[in-house]
């Protein structure tokens, strides 16, 4: 799903990265067309989902995804043909929960002039929270950051 990063910052607990959408390189944009009266087929709520999920599994890739909550779509991304549409996607930690890690992700894209130009101006089009625990439930009490399965760490039969 992402095509590169810009930014990984494992103290901050931050990643920036960007991932272009194009009917050529996501064959089922074509077939994504909710209303016939949109002039062009959009790019999945799913997807934009997907992109967040990925990029919080970046931060915590010895996590697991347990869900995502307080998701808003601000804007569509239209994808008419032979024209790509970048955006960026920038997730961080947010709080401090020992049972559960949130990462709140914000993805962004240029905004399109008629011409097919783009302007310097970014706007918001989804955010949301992806949740992260444990292989087993909560994260272990005091390693939340810690890879391995707390039951590992218990005595030999």
């Amino acid at each position: 799903m992402i095509d590169g990063l810009s930014l990984l910052d494992l103290r901050r607990e931050h990643v920036e990265a960007s991932r272009s959408f194009s009917r050529q390189n996501d064959l089922w944009i074509a077939d994504h067309r909710p209303l016939k009266s949109l002039a062009h087929p959009l790019v999945s709520a799913i997807m934009m989902l997907e992109t967040f999920m990925e990029s919080a599994r970046i931060l915590y890739p010895h996590l697991q995804v347990r869900g995502v909550r307080q998701v808003r779509f601000m804007d569509m991304i239209s994808c008419p043909p032979e024209v790509p549409r970048s955006s960026r996607i920038s997730c961080r930690r947010t709080g401090a929960d020992p049972r559960e890690v949130v990462c709140r992700g914000l993805s962004i894209r240029g905004r399109d002039l008629p011409a097919g130009r783009r302007t310097d101006r970014f706007i918001p089009h989804c955010t949301g929270q992806v949740l992260l625990g444990g292989g087993h439930g909560e994260l272990a009490e005091g390693f939340q950051d810690f890879p391995s399965v707390p039951m590992s760490c218990g005595p030999r039969p």
